[in-house]
């Protein structure tokens, strides 16, 4: 006789590996469906018929293990009622083929559900690759996609975990009537307690069909009004290029954080495991005061920066403010042409875009390390060191890129505040009013102060920020490695020919406007001949020229200076990560 426990190892090892197989075809399924185009329907129906004649073959095999596995029970049953009962075989007989019957018949309703839901479901596939035909969009069809396979899985899995539970509850019964039969129970009570059981699980089986087709049925409804909205006013023909490009741009988004997220998980793993290993059997109350203080220090030194930023920015805001409200009051109106008006008013347009560009990404990079901070939390000081080094660097390289861009925008506009002088020098003085000239001297003198106030201010800022670091105990920048301080010395002196060279070029640019500014005469502007206008005309889209010029040349020092600093950040970076590990 066949054991009935190996019968049910072998099914179970067979329904995992049917699983398990339904996955793999999911999965390619899912994955065709992302990278391929909307005319590969073909190949999607030869794969969706590929995976229903596997599943047919699955049935059949699944039902001749049945058909063993009710023998075996069969003939056990019989041994048994022969053994432990007098009762009259033919009447034992009727039970048990009454039995199963009722068996055959549920198990050919599941049958026939299953049937009728597999259907539903290619139904279901062929309208949505029919909607994916005429263009519909590819993230709601894989929204659609995921949830159809979530429902299907979800609804294998109650079939599966049902038919379990049937299962069990018929053995739980057969064995108790078997008990009953064994002790000599009356037959008539005993096909009460049957007919009572049968009962109970009919109503259940009802129960759960009715609640599987409300879910089914709000699952279509569902569908539906979300496949309307999608449709709803698209131009099927005019989004097929848009599906298309949609689609790649989600595989490749889907593999770069896919990724990602892998590198991500291996990077927190590595890391939880030496944080584990590294603060093992210490309290979390062992983190020192000092970093404590060290962290609150950086806390106040960010905010002071930025404070001191928005006060420069707004500083430089009310003096704008204030020099073009004296220009449409009538000052220095004489001088002014319409080509360089609108240039001043695109000049200021592009600064207070690139204002807009530093506040934006500095506050990216507070955020950022605002995030790598608080990763920190919660270890000691010794594993904590190494983090403060690298905010420091870091913290460092953002100085340094600010310092350069705020160092370029100071540049950019000394170089028009000097060119509107030069134009303004280079005029006739009588033509201007003592009022004018005086508020213009005026102006002159409160720009020098201001520019020796802010260098003072940034000397006290830079010394303050030292000593900072210094009462935190930061690494001196001489504990670097060798590779480390000879690319800090190439940015340095990258960063100090930069330099050489804008002020070369300002030179010459200067000694150009002011010769071509020399030779337009000194006369009055109203009173110019059509000669000297036509110079002094040239002599302005020259110095425009030399404007963009500069720009340019700022532009690839500056980008030259950014490779230099992310190949320092980077070595500095894999420094640490070596150190770590």
């Amino acid at each position: 006789m066949v054991n009935p426990n190996l019968i049910a190892k072998v099914r179970r090892a067979s329904m995992k590996a049917k699983e398990e197989e339904i996955a793999q075809m999911n999965s390619a399924l899912s994955d065709k469906l992302t990278t391929t185009a909307p005319k590969t329907q073909v190949a999607l129906g030869a794969v969706t018929e590929a995976a229903r004649a596997k599943l047919a073959e699955e049935r059949s095999r699944k039902k001749e293990e049945e058909e063993m596995e009710r023998k075996a029970r069969w003939k056990e049953q019989q041994a048994k009622n022969n053994a432990a009962t007098g009762r009259d075989a033919k009447a034992l007989d009727d039970d048990v083929e009454a039995k199963r019957a009722a068996l055959a018949a549920q198990r050919a309703a599941t049958e026939a559900q299953r049937e009728r839901e597999m259907k539903e479901a290619v139904k279901a596939q062929k309208a949505k690759m029919a909607s994916i035909a005429t263009g519909r969009d590819a993230k709601a069809l894989d929204d659609d996609v995921e949830a159809a396979r979530a429902a299907l899985a979800a609804q294998r899995a109650a079939t599966e975990a049902q038919r379990g539970r049937e299962m069990k509850e018929a053995v739980k019964a057969q064995k108790a009537k078997m008990a009953a039969i064994a002790t000599g129970r009356d037959a008539k009570a005993l096909d009460e307690d049957v007919e009572a059981a049968r009962a109970a699980l009919a109503a259940e089986r009802t129960k759960r069909d009715a609640d599987m087709k409300r879910e089914r049925n709000e699952a279509i409804k569902k569908q539906k009004e979300r496949i309307a909205s999608v449709q709803k006013g698209r131009d099927a023909k005019a989004l097929d290029a848009d599906v298309e490009a949609a689609r790649a741009a989600l595989a490749a988004e889907r593999a770069r954080k896919a990724a990602e997220k892998e590198k991500a998980l291996a990077d927190a793993r590595r890391k939880q495991k030496r944080r584990l290993s590294a603060i093992s059997g210490r309290d979390a109350k062992a983190l020192s005061k000092d970093v404590e203080s060290a962290r609150a220090k950086l806390k106040e030194e960010r905010e002071r920066d930025q404070m001191e930023h928005k006060m420069q920015l707004a500083e430089r805001q009310r003096r704008e403010k204030a020099r073009l409200a004296a220009i449409k009051q009538g000052l220095d109106k004489k001088g002014l042409s319409d080509d360089m008006e609108k240039a001043r008013n695109k000049k200021k347009e592009e600064n207070k875009q690139m204002q807009e560009d530093m506040k934006a990404e500095w506050a990216k990079r507070e955020k950022e390390m605002k995030k790598k901070l608080s990763t920190v939390k919660g270890r000691d000081a010794k594993s904590l060191s190494k983090d403060v080094e690298k905010a420091r660097r870091e913290s460092k390289l953002m100085r340094e890129k600010k310092s350069l861009e705020h160092q370029r925008l100071i540049a950019e506009r000394n170089k028009i505040e000097r060119l509107d002088l030069q134009l303004v020098q280079g005029r006739d003085e009588k033509c201007l009013s003592p009022e004018v000239e005086k508020a213009r001297r005026a102006k002159m003198e409160q720009r020098k102060l201001d520019a020796q106030k802010k260098k003072e201010e940034m000397a006290k800022t830079n010394k303050a920020r030292r000593a900072s670091l210094a009462s935190i105990g930061a690494k001196s920048i001489m504990s670097l490695t060798p590779e480390m301080e000879k690319a800090r010395k190439e940015a340095h002196a990258a960063k100090v020919k930069a330099r050489e060279e804008e002020r070369i070029m300002k030179q010459l640019e200067n000694s150009k406007i002011k010769k071509k500014i020399g030779t337009t005469g000194a006369k009055s502007v109203m009173a110019l001949s059509p000669e000297t206008e036509a110079a002094r005309a040239q002599a302005a889209q020259d110095a425009k020229l030399a404007r963009k010029t500069s720009i340019r040349r700022l532009s690839t020092a500056s980008m030259l200076f950014q490779k230099k600093l992310d190949t320092v950040s980077k070595k500095i970076d894999d420094s640490l990560k070596l150190g770590d590990e």
